[in-house]
């Protein structure tokens, strides 16, 4: 299943300026993975040496916020 990653404007420069790009996985770590495939460099940006959980959390926090988001809007 493809997955859209919006890019935040500082990171762009890895996607050859798409504001959104697709990967694939079943796993964050696979997604991370298949993006940086398509895009090298743009997990290094987006995981830290100092926190890899980081991302981890933000994605949990958005992919809350979307099923929030579908349940008031059906």
């Amino acid at each position: 299943m493809a997955i859209e990653v919006r890019i935040p404007t500082i990171l762009r420069t890895y996607t050859d300026g798409q504001k959104a790009v697709e990967g694939k996985g079943d796993t964050l770590a696979d997604l991370l993975a298949d993006l940086d495939g398509r895009h090298p460099g743009l997990r290094g940006r987006l995981v830290t040496e100092v926190d890899p959980d980081l991302v981890h959390d933000c994605l949990e926090i958005a992919q809350e916020r979307h099923k929030a988001f579908l349940r008031l809007n059906g």
